[in-house]
């Protein structure tokens, strides 16, 4: 990933945000020579730090094919896990400095954080609990009734265990980009952050709430 230096994460705790409020990640591993990338969205959580040395977690289903490549696989599989952040189209009239010399354009400002390890199953039924049980706390977590595991009945958990494949990915490195107008005067950076600041119509939720409807069945 390309890497200007004025772009790098602030910090560990801001690269650990990301991941933990975007988990939904892009898991991308090579096929075979001269075949497409398998390319997978899938959830991953980390309990701890998002550094190498550290473990992410997730499941997929089991009629997924990824998961008969990483069981064919004679050693761990290199793998890479994309998490996608908050990002927002930048028009150039919201550059101050536009008025004074109209040498601006459009851009995008967005945080990425991109995690290099190596993927192998977690197919026992307790690790694969363990995952779910990870994950449904991170997701769950701050909100005022959250759900747990335990709600549903135990019988049900057992099965929905026996249709997917748990995952593991052991962190070798990790790549953050966070591109979010350092390179701009402080008077055009202040004046983004006001603009989107009042954006608040554009929000996930929202954009998926308006699919919905749109395309509902």
């Amino acid at each position: 990933m390309y890497q200007p230096a004025h772009f790098n994460a602030p910090d560990t705790a801001a690269v650990d945000e990301i991941v933990r409020r975007y988990p939904l990640a892009n898991l991308v591993l090579a096929t075979a020579p001269g075949q497409p990338l398998s390319v997978d969205p899938v959830v991953l959580s980390c309990s701890g730090p998002v550094v190498a040395g550290a473990q992410l977690m997730g499941h997929i289903a089991r009629a997924n094919p990824l998961s008969a490549m990483i069981t064919s696989a004679d050693q761990p599989l290199q793998v890479t896990a994309i998490f996608m952040g908050p990002r927002a189209y930048i028009t150039p009239n919201w550059y101050p400095s536009k008025q004074v010399h109209h040498r601006v354009v459009p851009t995008y400002n967005y945080c990425t954080v991109v995690v290099h390890g190596r993927i192998c199953l977690a197919d026992d039924p307790a690790q694969k609990l363990e995952i779910v049980r990870e994950l449904t706390q991170q997701m769950e977590r701050g909100r005022p009734d959250a759900w747990s595991v335990d709600d549903a009945p135990a019988e049900y958990i057992d099965q929905m265990l026996k249709s997917i494949t748990g995952l593991r990915i052991e962190i070798d490195q990790v790549q953050a980009k966070f591109k979010i107008s350092q390179n701009r005067d402080p008077l055009d950076r202040g004046s983004v952050q006001m603009e989107l600041e009042s954006q608040s119509y554009q929000t996930d939720a929202q954009v998926m709430a308006n699919l919905m409807e749109r395309f509902q069945p």
